[in-house]
């Protein structure tokens, strides 16, 4: 099962799932329950309308009786004196488990489709429809989704929130800002939306966009103390935003800057160097690629919201506990701690290392502005050098997995002179 099939059953099994695990299940004698006739019923392409939301009624009614009913059997439980009790409350727990299971689940998956074609505003028949649509990445179609579900009402409106809640973690912020902006038109917005809304706008470095609404949350109590952090990260974020505006325009006049290209089994990712700030980072990463270092290596460490982490080449063998420990054999020193070091922003190529001074192959690619990891007078702890940015195939990145491959590195442009990194000893190989 793909993750993306947790989505359906955390939604569909609710209580009787978690009330099911609680209490022992009981064993193979247990007489499983009848077959529902439905389940031979005719294809759902031939309902009418009419008998299509007839039967779909019946069935989520059935699902909210047997949601009702595992809640009561685990409540009964927790106050049984006897097991000779507790044994009838498991014996119950588990036929409505395989009723669920067998009989209304199926069912739902079937007609939740053809309903939600219907009733797109239909919660239920929503998730559904989401879910499947989940398994196979298509978010276009989620967006056009959600679109509908954020003008219904409270029930779809809880939904929506919860899906992108959901986008968010895989790192969809456009995706959630398409909708989550709409929403914030209405000037009674859910702060919670607001803020995700804010996070999402962060992200991608509208950091402008994020404060105005991270200011309209701050107005919740509830959401008071994390927008007033947002709100103070907006600020500063803002100020060097500008400057690195303006540094990327004075490159894309000179356009000259060493570009690497990187094609992994998920597409292609294009990185400009910032060899004016960073140049012995660059030359050490242009050594790499030129001497087909980080060919076949595989991303290690992938954390959604954060970053993706490569260029270990222990991840070639066969020995997964030593991914991330591996390195060229030497080391070089950081480029970060002066007031020329570049800072991260969403698409920041960056200097992985186990402390100052001690990075060698690997680096990693910024899905969000890691603020902590920016340096700043009087700051010497984990400071790290940012020495490129995705300049293509952003989308490819913010989509890469644990185990995900660098296929082949190429640089493709570079200033003419030799790129030869000053190194030093690996003391950790020593």
């Amino acid at each position: 099962m793909r993750r993306f099939s947790l989505v359906i059953l955390t939604i569909l099994l609710a209580t009787i799932s978690s009330t099911a695990m609680w209490i022992t299940r009981v064993g193979a004698d247990d007489k499983p329950a009848k077959k529902d006739a439905s389940s031979k019923s005719e294809p759902v392409s031939k309902l009418s309308e009419k008998e299509l939301l007839k039967q779909w009624g019946e069935l989520t009614a059935r699902h909210e009786k047997i949601m009702k009913s595992a809640a009561k059997i685990r409540s009964d439980f927790e106050s049984a004196k006897t097991k000779e009790e507790q044994k009838k409350l498991e014996l119950a727990i588990a036929k409505l488990r395989e009723e669920f299971e067998t009989e209304v689940q199926p069912a739902l998956l079937k007609l939740g489709p053809a309903v939600f074609e219907r009733k797109p505003t239909d919660p239920l028949a929503a998730q559904i429809a989401v879910g499947a649509l989940l398994e196979d990445r298509k978010f276009a179609e989620i967006v056009a989704i959600l679109k509908k579900l954020s003008k219904g009402d409270a029930e779809s409106r809880m939904l929506t929130e919860t899906i992108l809640q959901l986008l968010y973690r895989e790192n969809r912020f456009e995706d959630v800002i398409s909708v989550a902006d709409g929403m914030a038109e209405d000037k009674d917005a859910d702060s919670r939306v607001l803020m995700l809304n804010s996070l999402a706008h962060f992200n991608i470095n509208d950091f402008e966009g994020a404060k105005t609404l991270a200011t309209r949350a701050a107005k919740d109590p509830e959401s008071a103390k994390g927008a007033a952090k947002l709100i103070a990260d907006c600020e500063t974020q803002s100020e060097l935003w500008k400057k690195e505006l303006e540094i990327r325009s004075k490159e894309a006049k000179a356009d000259d800057l060493p570009r690497v290209v990187l094609q992994t089994n998920e597409g292609k990712i294009v990185l400009e160097l910032f060899e004016n700030e960073a140049p012995n980072t660059v030359a050490n990463f242009i050594s790499l690629v030129e001497a087909k270092k980080y060919n076949g290596v595989k991303f290690h460490r992938v954390i959604p919201g954060f970053m993706a982490q490569g260029g270990d080449p222990n991840t070639l063998d066969d020995n997964p506990r030593n991914d991330g420990q591996g390195g060229p054999g030497y080391t070089i020193d950081c480029e970060c701690y002066t007031d020329k070091a570049r800072m991260h922003f969403q698409g920041s190529l960056s200097m992985a290392h186990a402390g100052k001074d001690s990075g060698g192959s690997q680096f990693f690619l910024t899905f969000v502005p890691t603020t902590h990891l920016n340096w700043s007078k009087g700051k010497e702890e984990s400071n790290h050098t940012v020495f490129g940015r995705i300049i293509e195939g952003l989308d490819v990145a913010l989509a890469l997995k644990i185990g995900d491959e660098i296929q082949k590195a190429e640089v493709v442009r570079k200033r003419d002179h030799a790129y030869a990194p000053k190194k030093k000893a690996d003391k950790s190989k020593s």
